[in-house]
């Protein structure tokens, strides 16, 4: 199957040689949240997806190639670029558009939306982007790895972070209700996807399973 990444590279390139002028962008790509569900480096092949607490930056072949923001809702993920690398620069979509020489259609794959899913483990991430589908893997939770996954059956857990948000619902987007230090015991009380439903003293909310270890 054709790569999201040769793919882009390739409109990459065109854009480059396609443009008559090239100004020299300032623009400072903008940053995401707090949502460090997905942080870490995350490979395909020659394609690489950074995360870095609701950003990310998408390179192929050690080409940059797009930054934006993300938004994780339980095990679901959606990526929004918010800027391009083009001709050594990063740009929006506005300042390429107002250069010309630049078509809707480019435009638009440029700054697609990117979707896709987180399994249970927290280590492997499905996208979905311009009609293509690429599995990428978390380098820093090996999928052979049986023990970097939570305990599916467990009562109680043990946290695995240096501090771990609890919020009021299963996703990043919802209210933070408290956090708890690292080797903290947690009471499991739901396992509804990714997200667990916890009780740890007077704190009760939900967390994100990946950081969650066995006793």
């Amino acid at each position: 199957m054709k790569k999201c990444g040769v793919f882009l590279v390739a409109l990459a390139i065109l854009l480059v040689f396609g443009m008559a002028v090239v100004s020299c962008a300032t623009t400072t790509p903008t940053t995401g949240g707090e949502d460090s569900s997905l942080n870490g480096t995350w490979v395909s092949g020659v394609d690489q997806q950074r995360f870095d607490r609701g950003s990310f930056v998408f390179s192929s072949n050690g080409q940059l190639l797009q930054k934006g923001n993300y938004k994780t809702s339980g095990s679901n993920i959606t990526l929004t670029p918010t800027h391009a690398y083009v001709a050594q620069q990063w740009y929006t979509r506005s300042e390429l558009s107002s250069m010309g020489g630049v078509s809707t259609s480019d435009l638009n794959t440029l700054f697609g939306t990117w979707t896709g899913t987180v399994n249970s483990n927290g280590n492997t991430l499905t996208l979905r982007y311009a009609g293509l589908t690429e599995v990428f893997t978390n380098t820093s939770r090996p999928a052979s790895s049986a023990s970097s996954a939570p305990s599916q059956t467990a009562r109680y857990m043990l946290v695995n972070a240096d501090s771990l948000n609890v919020r009021s619902g299963p996703s990043a987007d919802t209210a933070l209700v408290g956090s708890l230090p690292r080797n903290t015991r947690v009471e499991v009380l739901e396992r509804p996807g990714t997200w667990w439903r916890i009780r740890s003293g007077n704190i009760t909310g939900y967390v994100n399973s990946s950081y969650l270890k066995a006793e």
